[in-house]
């Protein structure tokens, strides 16, 4: 006789799907709600919008040109649409911005929902699937983050090209494999994550799609087998093509801005070392909610964390090798997760971290399938101890990502958070600098940036912000010395022209006051930024001020108020506009990005 109770179950699982679908869009909603509060970081947010002023004008004739042709270490032209869509809807705007990312995140978890589902026909399995994305913890960098717009619209295209490419597999046509490679397409317009899509589709032909044998058979049948496997590599050729070209675009856009480590600063065996470590670091993140951080530094291993590093890689892949024929969605999940991590792994390398929480919103899914499926065969796992078993563990992730997201409400908790998981290094210091800068705080601000130069003495920006505490503090002699390291290391940076501009125009000290050089690096910054930067044009105008040059000040001044600076910019410009026309130079400080990092840029 048929147990009541699973039949219940059962049917809250199929009958009553979409009161469950629209349970974990309401609890997603709910646990992310807060980041309609949190201000931008200027850990990044102020590349990507608050500083600048193509995003922050709005979609525009010329942004959009902008947004198309910017290689600025990335090439994602739909990721500036995007931004610059809210800065026309809402203005510039932390909360709207920060409300886009967690509907992106909830597209994209009905999204996931529709491929598993469509995948496999399993539609509980599906749900848990999907709340296990949605309240990971591991995510709340992908969503509390404005500047992770990229992988939250990146991540929507991969899902429909996946999609696509479920429904594709049902009756193969030329059309529908076309919508395939245009969702792969927009994809990689947002970020490069994509690239891996081909081979994954190709891990799906395995199963659940079982488009692809097993096994090699013999003899005939084995013919039959390479020719199947050709043609479907074959089918795929027009992707594997959109997957070399932005693989290639992407490492030039990378190696234009410097951040493409070579073989003298990164040697092959320690990359070689930071893809065996970050494989099993990536799946203790995923299965042990608990400790995370913005930054995770590289570091070599001890002989004997090195063994089990490589150890736990090797049982990683003999579980794909074991499951082949049994059970092969652990082979595939684990697949899923190797391949979406192979290009970020470190081979080559970008940058100084060993991982990053935002690399692991594609990898995870693979882990989280394995999972799902081989709880729901063991036999002794009933419908009901199932259900209570996922009860648990979303409590568990809810609470962690609740945890999680207070440290991404500012600069200074983010630090902070860092400091407690990785211990204190460059990067932390670096980020609790800008947290106190940000609350006003300069003395403090000072000494972490002094810290930071103990680990790192030739980074420019380091030295960018002493001075800038410095100009703040009422020291521009100091000031001067940082500013000319930092133009050693970094000459075509524009802000550092700009900054040492204000200092020569507008310091009280007339030992230090140079009209002509100031005027000579203002305009350097303005050239460096084509399509205009207003907080720029102010300086120039400080600039042809102290040089004597007032109508040349009035009109440049004029210009920059026209560039859509704050309502805050906007009146120290005209301030600075009457003493032009009155043929008086401005003194005092020209620093307007204090207004931006306060969050009002």
């Amino acid at each position: 006789m048929k147990d009541p109770t699973h039949s219940v179950v059962r049917g809250l699982l199929t009958t009553q799907r979409g009161w469950f679908g629209f349970l974990v869009v309401l609890v997603t909603f709910a646990l992310y709600a807060a980041v309609a509060s949190y201000p931008f970081l200027a850990h990044d947010d102020n590349f990507f919008v608050t500083e600048n002023d193509y995003v922050k004008q709005g979609l525009t004739r010329e942004s959009f040109i902008w947004s198309w042709t910017a290689t600025l270490g990335f090439y994602h032209p739909l990721t500036w649409l995007s931004l610059m869509v809210d800065a026309t809807i809402f203005g510039v705007n932390s909360g709207a911005f920060h409300l886009t990312n967690l509907w992106l995140h909830i597209a994209n978890t009905l999204l996931l929902f529709h491929f598993v589902k469509r995948a496999t026909g399993e539609t509980g399995k599906s749900l848990v699937i999907a709340g296990l994305f949605a309240w990971h913890p591991i995510n709340v960098e992908t969503v509390a983050w404005v500047s992770e717009r990229k992988g939250l619209l990146a991540m929507a295209f991969a899902l429909l090209a996946l999609i696509a490419y479920v429904r594709y597999t049902e009756k193969p046509t030329a059309a529908r494999m076309g919508s395939v490679v245009a969702a792969m397409l927009l994809s990689l317009l947002c970020k490069s994550v994509a690239v891996i899509l081909p081979a994954l589709l190709l891990v799906l032909d395995f199963w659940p799609l079982k488009r692809l044998p097993a096994g090699e058979p013999e003899g005939q049948a084995g013919l039959e087998f390479w020719h199947r496997t050709l043609r479907l590599v074959a089918e795929k050729i027009p992707l594997f093509i959109l997957s070399g070209a932005f693989t290639f675009l992407t490492f030039h856009a990378e190696s234009n801005v410097g951040a493409v480590r070579s073989l003298a600063q990164f040697p092959m065996a320690d990359r070689a070392v930071n893809c065996i470590s970050a494989i099993p670091m990536y799946l203790k993140q995923l299965l042990i909610p608990h400790g995370y951080a913005v930054y995770y530094p590289s570091a070599r291993p001890s002989a004997g964390g090195l063994l089990l590093l490589i150890t736990a890689v090797v049982l990683l892949l003999w579980c794909v090798v074991r499951n082949l024929r049994t059970r092969k969605y652990v082979s595939v999940g684990i697949l899923w997760f190797l391949v979406c991590l192979a290009p970020i792994l470190g081979l080559i390398k970008i940058g100084t971290h060993l991982m990053a929480d935002r690399y692991m919103y594609l990898p995870q899914i693979g882990i989280f399938v394995a999972l799902v499926w081989m709880i729901g065969d063991w036999k002794w796992m009933t419908i009901q101890r199932q259900l209570l078993l996922f009860s648990g563990v979303a409590a568990l992730l809810i609470f962690s990502t609740h945890r999680q997201l207070a440290c991404w409400k500012d600069d200074l908790a983010l630090a902070r958070n860092g400091e407690r998981v990785t211990g204190k290094n460059a990067l932390v210091c670096f980020g609790m600098g800008i947290g106190y800068d940000v609350i006003g705080e300069r003395e403090r601000s000072l000494g972490c940036f002094r810290e930071v130069l103990e680990y790192y003495f030739d980074y420019p920006g380091t030295h960018y912000n002493i001075a800038r505490a410095y100009v703040l503090t009422g020291r521009p002699k100091r000031a001067l010395v940082h500013l000319d390291l930092a133009l050693r290391q970094s000459r075509y940076d524009p802000r550092y022209h700009n900054l040492l501009a204000g200092v020569l125009c507008a310091s009280d000290d007339p030992a230090i006051r140079d009209g002509r050089k100031a005027v000579e690096h203002a305009s350097f910054a303005c050239r460096m930024s084509p399509n205009g930067n207003s907080l720029y044009l102010d300086t120039l105008a400080a600039a042809y001020a102290e040089a004597g040059e007032f109508e040349q000040a009035q009109w440049t001044a004029t210009e920059a108020m026209k560039l859509g600076a704050s309502a805050e910019v906007q009146t120290s410009i005209r301030r600075r506009i009457q003493l032009y026309t009155e043929a008086k130079p401005f003194r005092g400080i020209l620093l307007h990005d204090a207004v931006v990092r306060r969050g009002k840029g």
